[in-house]
């Protein structure tokens, strides 16, 4: 992958979401419905295909969840390197 952090970021998004969807038992045409997509797409996304889906996108479907999403930017401990961006889901 051209960008392996944004790939794994949005793994991480994805599998909130397709938890969120089974753990309430949702049909993927229930999902679809709250999510404003089609059932296709969210058998590509309970699948983990990540390549339809922008990280912006995902975080939308997080919010129709009813899950809230922070960003919080911060400087780095270490100031050796680039920033890292990490995803924290609290349950």
């Amino acid at each position: 992958f051209p960008h392996p952090e944004r790939e794994q970021l949005k793994a991480r998004l994805m599998l909130q979401v397709y938890r969120l969807i089974k753990d309430r038992g949702l049909t993927q045409a229930k999902a679809g419905a709250i999510l404003g997509n089609k059932q296709p797409h969210v058998s590509g996304l309970t699948r983990g295909e990540s390549g339809n889906f922008s990280v912006e996108r995902l975080m939308e479907f997080l919010t129709a969840l009813n899950q809230d999403v922070e960003i919080i930017i911060r400087p780095r401990a270490n100031s050796d390197g680039a920033g890292h961006i990490s995803v924290l889901a609290v349950q």
